[in-house]
């Protein structure tokens, strides 16, 4: 017989098991890469420094996402249940896909506040020191841009959506995903789709080491760049060198976005 508490535990299990997804993409990004890179790249010269972004990487969301979790927890959902009755109701491939787009378009926005005003450009430095773009180097993230990134990525999902254990996984691997994706060394061709949807060259150009408008902040989509003249297409810029342009801070500062 099957146990009372079934669901419960399926849940549990989902909810736990998501960075599953993020290990195995981890593998198969790896694997194209080695197949078909983009360009040479040195991965002993930046280890330390990669293998720094990924721990605190991972403690910071715990620490930060966790603590979102407990603020919206302490909202009073009955509040919200009938202005948003209707948006929880949807089919489940239809919230997940407004996930997706409602959390990209506040990502834009977070971006480009990170990258026009310099006490919000503090928050998001440490990642711009990327200098080698490849799929592990893209972890580079200080506690306070994960704090920032991770308001929508929060209140989104459990507030607005109340999205269940099995959409919650889907939207966390379709994250993952772009995460690996767009920072990956991979020489890959999408063909009509790249007018849509951001690529590694696209993401590239953003990182670029040049003094400048910030270009291609899009995340997911580069409809947004497209609406609001940031956008420029890949060229030679894709191909040339990354990083910070000037000095660097001390790297705790960075690495906490002070």
């Amino acid at each position: 017989m099957l146990p009372e508490n079934l669901p419960r535990l399926v849940a549990d299990a989902l909810v736990e098991y998501q960075s599953l997804s993020l290990v195995l993409l981890a593998i198969g990004f790896a694997t194209l890469e080695a197949i078909l890179p983009h360009h040479p790249v040195d991965r002993r010269r930046d280890l330390r420094l990669d293998l720094l972004g990924v721990v605190a990487g991972v403690a910071f969301v715990a620490v930060a996402y966790g603590g979102l979790r407990r603020l919206v927890g302490l909202a009073d959902g009955r509040a919200w249940d009938g202005a948003l009755l209707a948006l929880r109701g949807l089919p489940s491939v239809a919230k997940v896909l407004l996930v997706i787009l409602l959390v990209d378009f506040s990502i834009y926005w977070l971006h480009a506040f990170m990258h026009r005003w310099e006490f919000a450009w503090r928050m998001h430095r440490w990642h711009h020191t990327i200098e080698q773009m490849y799929w592990f180097a893209g972890f580079r993230a200080s506690f306070l841009h994960i704090l920032l990134y991770g308001v929508p990525q929060v209140v989104l999902p459990v507030i607005v959506f109340d999205l269940g254990p099995w959409e919650t996984t889907v939207a966390a691997a379709v994250a993952n995903f772009v995460q690996l994706w767009t920072h990956t060394n991979l020489k890959v061709d999408i063909g009509p789709l790249q007018w849509l949807f951001v690529t590694p060259d696209y993401h590239r150009v953003h990182h670029r080491a040049a003094i400048g408008p910030p270009r291609n902040l899009g995340n997911v989509l580069t409809v947004w760049d497209r609406l609001f003249g940031t956008h420029e297409a890949p060229g030679r810029s894709a191909a040339g060198r990354c990083g910070l342009v000037g000095p660097r801070p001390p790297l705790l500062r960075m690495v906490l976005g002070l």
